[in-house]
Formats: structure tokens, C-alpha cells, sequence
């Protein structure tokens, strides 16, 4: 994308936000788009999915596959970016 640092994540957050739009919230069809990127870009456009579907009461119980990383750590940091530990589960 041309971008570094935070502003390539931000940017990726994004694309995942926005994906998880277009696709009307499917968790299979946002990973399968959010993949066809790749490295830190595909985890960061899937915790900004993730964190969409969280927000969204409605959909909130689908936003975890989006972070689900066979690789712990990857898991994690998608996690910390999707900013699920900032809400608070009703």
C-alpha cells in the first residue's frame, strides 16, 4: 500500500472494517478476503473485521473466529488490535 508503521495498520484495520461490511458479516467469506493479503496486513484487516462484528451486539458472537490463529501469539496481537478487552460482553 505504499504506507508503513502505524499508518499501514490503520489502513488494514480499515479494509477489514470495511469488508466486514460488504461481506454483511460472514466471518468465512471476511477470511477469505482479509487472506488474500499477507503477513501483519491479513491480521490486521481481520482484527478490523473482528472488532466490527464485536461492536455490532447482533454479530458479536461471530467476531472471535476472526482472530482464530492456530499460532497463539498471531492470536493475540489480533485480538489486542480487534480491542475486544475495551467492551464489555452484556
Amino acid at each position: 500500500s505504499g504506507r508503513s508503521g502505524e499508518q499501514r495498520v490503520h489502513c488494514y484495520l480499515g479494509v477489514g472494517a470495511s469488508d466486514a461490511i460488504r461481506s454483511e458479516y460472514q466471518p468465512e467469506s471476511i477470511i477469505r478476503y482479509c487472506d488474500t493479503f499477507t503477513g501483519e496486513d491479513a491480521l490486521m484487516c481481520r482484527a478490523g473485521a473482528a472488532w466490527t462484528l464485536y461492536a455490532i451486539p447482533d454479530y458479536r458472537s461471530r467476531s472471535a473466529s476472526l482472530c482464530a490463529y492456530e499460532d497463539e501469539e498471531r492470536a493475540a496481537r489480533c485480538k489486542e488490535r480487534a480491542a475486544f478487552n475495551k467492551y464489555k460482553t452484556p
